[in-house]
């Protein structure tokens, strides 16, 4: 996460915050995604996550495995 080195205090943390959420997160639905986080968006393929009350967009895609894997995202 090191395009977070120039940024406030506090977006690195909250983004930070999200990447330790999303490492752990076992999502296999859109829905699951959003009870973690209810402000995301899917927009195509992309996730879509708000930083920092909108001020700021996460945006991810997510890499699907062999069947029998876990779905991470990247």
């Amino acid at each position: 996460m090191d395009f977070l080195a120039d940024k406030s205090k506090d977006v690195r943390e909250e983004a930070l915050a999200w990447y330790q959420a999303a490492r752990k997160a076992d999502w296999d639905s859109f829905g699951a995604v959003r009870e973690d986080f209810p402000d995301a968006d899917l927009v195509n393929s992309l996730l879509v996550f708000n930083i920092r009350h909108n001020r700021y967009r996460l945006i991810v895609y997510r890499r699907s495995c062999a069947v029998g894997c876990t779905s991470r995202l990247c």
